[in-house]
């Protein structure tokens, strides 16, 4: 665009009482966007790509969007924070008045640099993604399953795990260690659907996040895998039961409680 900073400064600040936030508001982009009437529309567009049909469809399932996929949530995260350093690192250090709020206004720069933002957003979150998350998410959620145990045994609620030495991801209503039955467990409480050996692992409707946290399950269930299931070993994956041949040659079911730390 053509707009300078100083008119994009002016636009924001044109009406103190009212700051736009560098957006060209609208009686149309306010009733669809802050009074969420367009949810239900958006509702339909999600509801209507589970059936895996249309042109929608047909793009998301490019091999290339699909191996980019895991970065969405990381970009989400990351391209307005890293958009400031790059703001600082091209324009020098003076404090701006959007820096307090960064995530509210579009950054002002030029078009060619958004593609530059979003590539570092994309290459931070996939280091992150691959090196540091693998390792630090099995931690995470060791040490919540050990506060839900401790919060358990103080509520005194049966479905927990009562042994002091060990915390499984079944309760005692989830019978079967065999490690399809854990991987079923895991997908139910992510997802709430059912699951068979030849379900898709792109059919399961796991976004990026759920995806990170499905895998972190995993690395917290099974000792070993952290360095031998990776994000793109699981996209790579066509079905359940790859997944779950994959696992066994690393694990046997008993291996699937979580000694505990504490």
């Amino acid at each position: 665009c053509d707009v300078t900073y100083n008119e994009f400064v002016e636009h924001i600040h044109s009406d103190p009482d009212n700051i736009a936030f560098g957006r060209w508001t609208s009686k149309i982009g306010n009733a669809i966007g802050t009074l969420r009437l367009g949810t239900p529309i958006v509702l339909l567009w999600i509801f209507s790509l589970s059936f895996d049909r249309g042109i929608t469809a047909r793009i998301f399932r490019c091999r290339i969007l699909l191996w980019l996929s895991p970065l969405s949530y990381p970009i989400y995260l990351l391209h307005s924070p890293i958009g400031m350093f790059y703001w600082v690192a091209t324009r020098g250090p003076k404090k701006e008045f959007w820096f307090s709020d960064v995530y509210g206004y579009p950054l002002p720069v030029k078009w060619w640099e958004y593609f530059v933002i979003v590539t570092l957003s994309g290459l931070l979150g996939g280091i992150i993604d691959t090196y540091v998350t693998p390792i630090l998410l099995p931690y995470t959620i060791k040490y919540y399953m050990w506060v839900a145990h401790l919060c358990c045994r103080w509520l005194k609620i049966e479905t927990c795990c009562w042994n002091t030495e060990t915390c499984c991801w079944s309760t005692v209503e989830r019978e079967g260690n065999d490690t399809f039955t854990q991987i079923e467990n895991m997908i139910k409480d992510l997802t709430g659907g059912s699951i068979n050996r030849s379900t898709s692992l792109n059919h399961l409707g796991l976004d990026s996040l759920s995806r990170t946290v499905f895998l972190g399950l995993v690395h917290a269930s099974i000792p070993g895998t952290t360095n031998k299931l990776t994000m793109q070993d699981l996209a790579k994956m066509d079905s359940i039961g790859t997944l779950v041949d994959f696992l066994e040659a690393y694990h046997t079911t008993e291996d699937f409680c979580i000694t505990s730390q504490i």
